[in-house]
This record gives structure tokens, sequence and C-alpha cells, in this order.
């Protein structure tokens, strides 16, 4: 296995793990999940959604659907991830957020993109700001290697069901910085020079330099739930402990795992994951599968 190959498909693992972890702690407190964990470090599923261990949640499952339908289609995959999350939201998830759901309602409809971002804004205003097209754009910059066709697919797979400005600006600066990552930037180098570049109105930079634990917010909001996976991953110096810091703030735990431990994973590759975390993952026949063909899809383009 190509360094590559392991750094994509240790992004793929690192969202469900990170994902399957803080399924276990989702909507709880800090202050509950001290009393009843302690500090949670193992698959140990329950929690709000009774998952088994290693069971993930729509943060893996609507990555899948994104990856998906880059393999399906990998010039003009819009249209497939489309049909991908349609076909997911017909299985009737238990776990998908409310702005996801009015906009997959709206497409299975048979609006198109562009008019059912535009009904979301309106139904949602600024809750169509939430984390649900940042969890799940990761495979857009392991596909892909040219920098403008990355900013214009993260954006336009968030135009799905996210088309709220901080939604579209959060996942294209996740996936530059994970192309960073990918081409051989150090994880600390790739955040800082990533943000210099592209934090215009400096939504994160000036907190990720200056934030202490207390000031951080694991709720639902893009913003937040990026800048909280930022700060855990230039805190750290694995992937277990990145992944365990991101989780245990508790509240929107499982989706703050899944953006942390995707950039985790590229960066500390496949063999940085803990075995025992990669051995519970119930999908993970299919994530290995997705992997190869996204690292073959980026290899035809190198």
């Amino acid at each position: 296995m190509t360094n590559m190959a392991d750094k994509i498909k240790g992004c793929l693992f690192g969202v469900a793990c990170g994902d399957a972890l803080g399924a276990t702690l989702e909507f709880m407190s800090r202050e509950e999940i001290r009393k009843k964990y302690g500090r949670l470090t193992e698959l140990t599923g329950g929690g709000h959604w009774r998952l088994k261990p290693g069971e993930v949640t729509d943060d893996t499952k609507m990555t899948v659907a994104v990856a998906r339908g880059i393999v399906s289609n990998p010039v003009d995959p819009i249209p497939c991830i489309r049909e991908e999350f349609i076909k997911w939201f017909q299985t009737d998830p238990p776990d998908i957020g409310t702005t996801t759901k009015i906009a997959l309602n709206l497409l299975t409809e048979g609006l198109t993109w562009e008019e059912t971002a535009g009904r979301v804004m309106e139904i949602r205003g600024e809750h169509a700001a939430g984390n649900g097209s940042l969890m799940r754009t990761a495979p857009v910059a392991l596909a892909y290697l040219d920098e403008q066709l990355i900013r214009d697919m993260a954006r336009k797979q968030s135009m799905l069901t996210h088309p709220h400005p901080d939604a579209l600006f959060a996942c294209e600066l996740y996936c530059l910085i994970l192309r960073e990552i990918l081409t051989g930037s150090g994880i600390n180098s790739a955040i800082w020079s990533m943000l210099e570049r592209e934090d215009r109105e400096d939504t994160y930079h000036s907190f990720l330099q200056n934030a202490g634990e207390s000031e951080i917010d694991s709720g639902g909001y893009v913003v937040s739930t990026l800048r909280t996976s930022l700060w855990c991953l230039l805190r750290t110096s694995n992937f277990e402990e990145a992944v365990v810091k991101a989780v245990n703030f508790g509240d929107d735990a499982d989706t703050c795992g899944a953006v942390t431990g995707g950039l985790a994973g590229a960066y500390y590759g496949y063999k940085g994951i803990p075995d025992r975390w990669k051995k519970a993952i119930v999908c993970r026949d299919e994530l290995s599968q997705l992997a190869q063909e996204l690292y073959r899809i980026r290899s035809k383009k190198a």
C-alpha cells in the first residue's frame, strides 16, 4: 500500500471511528460525560441512538454517499451524489439532521438543487449553517487534485442541503486543509497556511490561537464544529488523542469526532488509527473498497 492509499483509507476510517466514538456521547454535556464515563476512549455503542459498538451514524453514511457519487461519475458527481443522498434518505434514517431532512424532502419531490438551496435558505435562514455538509465533504479532497475543482465540488456538495455561506466556506476550507495534508504538509502547517490564505474574516485564526477549553463550543453550528476539530488537531500528536479530545466535549460529539477523524486519519494514516477501533467499525469492508476506488480516481489525475 502506497503512502497515499494509506492516507485515503485513513481519512475514511478516521471519519467512521470519530463518528462511532462520538455517537455514544451525542447530546451529552461535558459534566454528564465526566460523571458517566470519565473520559470515553472505547467504541462502546449505546448513547442516544442505542448503537451497537462500531456502528456509525449519518456522518459516515453521508460521507459514503458522497464517495459513491464521485466513484460513479468522477467528471460530474453532483447528480450521482444527490441520488445517493435520496437513496439513503428513503431508508428513513433516525439520525438525520433537520436541515438535511428538509433539503432531501425537497430533492425527493423533484426540485433542482438550485431550487432546493433557495427554499432551504427561506425555511432555515441562519440554521442552514449547520455542520451536516461539513461532516461528509472529505471524499472531495481524496478524489481530486486540482485546487479549483476541489473548491467547486466542496461547495456544490454542500449546496445540496446546506447552502449557507458559512457552510460553503467551511467545506471548502476543510477540503483545502485536507488537500495540503495529502500532498505532504504537516498537520500544523496545513492548518495555519490555509487559514492565513483563506480566512479573510478571521473566523478561525484568532480563535485557534487564543481559545481555551472553556471557550470550545461543540454544537451543531458549522463554524463551531470546524473550530473544535482544528483546535483539537493543533493540540494533540496522534490520531487517538485528537479524536478522544474532540468527542469528549460532548453535544454534537459524533460530528466533531468525524470531522476531526477525517483530517487526523489522512495525516496519521490508516496505520495510525488504533486497531481495536478499526476492527470494530461495522462498515469497514465498504470503506476499504471506496478508499481503493477513490485512490484509483486520484491516481489517474496525477
